[in-house]
């Protein structure tokens, strides 16, 4: 079979299973979404790694008008409370510490509500930021590859009020070309 069309039939077959196993977890995360805007809260999203690109897919756009707000290490990088090579080394996503640099940044309200990305739950900033924000009595939504979570004794779960399964294989590589697996579906 073509490579690319094992691929789209994998990720075809992958969103049919999440959308099989998560559609009744997606609309109670929705209404958890909604009942935090109508508050006038805000939906803070923060992910490390492939997770930013779940972030950036749901961050507020020129137009939009959905409160949606994402940590962003580059908004530390401006704001000189942050250097690229801590980035660059991948020592920021160890430092647990990042997290009151964020809190210093942004004006954050007890009315917002959390949603956490992150493959295996078990990222310090991630863990972090939920144990923060629980502690303050908000609402926190984690998505996470539930297999992978499972594998590694993740914790972000233990602090979520609900959870999103990113459904992928584990490990997180979709394809098998002459003997080496790649291609991810998270």
């Amino acid at each position: 079979m073509d490579v690319k069309k094992e691929y789209f039939e994998l990720i075809k077959s992958k969103v049919n299973e999440a959308y099989d196993t998560q559609h009744e977890q997606i609309a109670r995360i929705a209404a958890m979404f909604g009942e935090c805007m109508d508050n006038l809260g805000v939906v803070q999203l923060f992910g490390v790694r492939h997770g930013e690109e779940f972030v950036n897919e749901l961050n507020y756009r020129a137009g939009g008008i959905a409160p949606f707000h994402a940590y962003k290490f580059r908004d530390l990088i401006l704001n000189k409370k942050l250097e690229q090579d801590k980035i660059d080394s991948g020592e920021v996503y160890c430092d647990p510490g990042i997290i009151d640099r964020f809190e210093e940044l942004y004006e954050l309200d007890d009315r917002d509500m959390y949603c956490l990305v992150s493959f295996y739950g078990n990222e310090p900033l991630v863990t972090e930021l939920a144990k923060k924000a629980k502690a303050k009595g908000q609402k926190v939504v984690g998505i996470v590859n539930k297999r992978s979570y499972d594998k590694v004794k993740g914790t972000l779960l233990d602090y979520c009020d609900a959870y999103l399964d990113m459904c992928a294989d584990e490990p997180d590589a979709a394809l098998n070309i002459d003997g080496v697996r790649t291609g991810q579906l998270s």
